[in-house]
């Protein structure tokens, strides 16, 4: 390499990638950082609460290798004349049958999943510990740094994260596979607002029953990991470029109607009712989506029994072709006692090729 010449090309594309990098870390550093503020003072004089930071940290690299994946992911392919000696290269690399099922799993590139599901599991340990805690009624005033509406905020800036995270990978050629990536996010933003919202209802609110409010905590946190179906749907389609898978469709449908939109419709109206308790516009969102939500999931449902039972009629066939094929390779061997060594061979060949047949 000569010198003075820069090993890595400085294009619109690295410059955005940094840009988008250091806004998705700083982001989480501060909310990981003020949510476990939250936590050490109200037990500074547990030291275990301070051990909280480390998984925060080690996210750290988590998020900066999903943002530089997507950043290569989402590069045009380069032809290549030496195309061939490269696909022995990727198959010898991706040979091991872990890496085999991952692939088959979660399609081309699963680490964006991987990575929402742990910090989601994190984040979703420090909600519970903060709001089955005395920590949002302690709350000196409004004019506290610590006090509920950065803790709104914080809890909100998750759907930001999501945002960037995925799209960095909607790489998506066509409109069509663009806009059902942007649906899919929107969905998922939406779910972690209500549930940020729903969360917001807790504060300063002393005198809900404690398992009313142990109900909210648990249904609220369905909204922070369901993004996560929603990654590995996408991650199965290629982010787009190809039909969403019929089974995590199904099961995200579902949990979006029934653990998600009804559950909370149900909670808001019972605020509202039996409490007098100020909720959110939200609960128009939850209305609209009991409606489409509703529809898609009878579609996302048909869909998957059909493909259930596609995939029974398949595992049929190849279990009636392997029974002619037993039967028939049982009766020539039985007849080859009695055949010459030239008349062996001819009905080997036989055999062979109607095995060859019966498999097409």
């Amino acid at each position: 390499m000569a010198e003075g010449v820069c090993p890595i090309k400085i294009t619109r594309g690295v410059i955005i990638n940094i840009f988008l990098i250091f806004i998705v870390l700083t982001v989480h550093i501060c909310q990981g950082i003020i949510l476990d503020a939250y936590i050490i003072q109200a037990n500074h004089t547990n030291h275990f609460t301070y051990f909280l930071m480390i998984p925060d940290f080690l996210l750290v690299f988590g998020f900066f290798g999903a943002m530089v994946q997507g950043y290569r992911y989402s590069k045009p392919k380069k032809e290549n004349i030496h195309k061939s000696k490269e696909h022995i290269k990727v198959f010898r690399s991706k040979s091991t049958f872990i890496k085999k099922a991952s692939s088959n799993f979660l399609g081309k590139d699963g680490i964006a999943f991987w990575i929402w599901l742990v910090y989601s599991l994190f984040l979703i340990m420090k909600i519970i510990y903060i709001f089955t805690s005395k920590i949002p009624h302690e709350f000196d005033g409004p004019m506290d740094f610590l006090g509920p509406q950065l803790l709104k905020v914080m809890l909100g800036s998750t759907a930001f994260i999501f945002v960037i995270l995925v799209q960095r990978f909607n790489i998506s050629s066509n409109s069509t596979g663009s806009n059902l990536v942007l649906v899919s996010i929107l969905e998922s933003v939406l779910d972690i607002l209500d549930s940020s919202a729903l969360l917001s209802l807790l504060i300063k609110k002393p005198d809900f029953p404690q398992h009313f409010r142990n109900a909210i905590v648990i249904l609220s946190c369905i909204g922070f990991i369901l993004p996560s179906i929603t990654l590995l749907s996408l991650t199965r389609s290629s982010f787009g470029q190809k039909k969403k898978c019929a089974i995590t469709e199904f099961i995200y449908r579902n949990i979006q109607l029934w653990l998600m939109n009804l559950p909370f419709l149900v909670m808001r109206m019972h605020l509202w009712i039996g409490y007098d308790a100020d909720i959110s516009a939200l609960l128009v969102k939850n209305v609209v989506f009991l409606f489409l939500a509703g529809r898609i999931s009878e579609i996302s449902t048909k869909e998957f029994f059909l493909k259930l039972k596609e995939h029974f009629s398949f595992r049929r066939q190849v279990y009636d072709t392997s029974t002619t094929v037993s039967i028939a390779t049982n009766t020539t061997m039985e007849g080859c006692d009695k055949l010459s060594s030239s008349e062996l061979g001819e009905a080997s060949f036989t055999v062979n090729g109607d095995f060859n047949t019966l498999q097409k």
